[in-house]
């Protein structure tokens, strides 16, 4: 089990980018100004799954140097593992859906980036969300790498469960960004 291909990413950003430009064109005029910072949250994941891969990453690893009177370390179940990785990839995918979506608002807003105030201010905000996004993709990326040497050993003997997690896992990922874009609408039209 290795990264998620670049090709895989492209496939779903370009796909996600389509529908996000056709849904901007549908609906521009009726949604609600668009929160400043409302593709922080992807970034806020990209750098929590990196973080837990390394944390799990020096779990697995063995020691480099001995030293003496350091307690032994717990081993990572097999399972765990493999939740990681899947998990890890889930938000690959899942950061390069919403960059799709962020790009296809900014196809949408930067003609008329400079006639238009809220184009300007929504263009900026979908930069924003476009570079969460992409520290979404590195995060899962290094929570992989972090743990990838461990789960080869994994692919045979689970294929089965490591395609259903990876699955619930992806599907989470995006309904858990659809769900805090959404909050973010409704917090914003309504002044709170």
């Amino acid at each position: 089990m290795g990264f998620t291909r670049v090709r895989d990413l492209l496939a779903v950003a370009l796909v996600a980018a389509v529908l996000g430009y056709l849904l901007v064109r549908l609906s521009y005029q009726r949604l609600p100004p668009l929160p400043r910072f409302a593709g922080v949250a992807a970034a806020l994941v990209g750098i929590g799954e990196a973080v837990a891969g390394y944390g799990l990453r020096s779990r697995i690893r063995p020691r480099e140097r001995s030293t003496a009177g350091a307690p032994p370390r717990k081993p990572v179940p097999p399972l765990t593992a493999a939740r990681a990785v899947l998990t890890a990839k889930a938000t690959s995918l899942a950061g390069a859906a919403v960059a799709g979506l962020w790009v296809g608002l900014l196809i949408y807003v930067v003609p008329s980036w400079s006639d238009l105030a809220a184009a300007r201010a929504d263009g900026v905000t979908g930069i924003i969300g476009v570079v969460g996004a992409l520290s979404c993709i590195v995060g899962g990326w290094f929570a992989v790498w972090g743990v990838g040497s461990w789960c080869g050993v994994l692919r045979e003997r689970n294929l089965g469960l490591c395609v259903f997690l990876f699955i619930v896992g992806f599907v989470v990922a995006i309904f858990g960004q659809a769900l805090g874009i959404l909050l973010n609408f409704y917090f914003g039209a309504c002044g709170a």
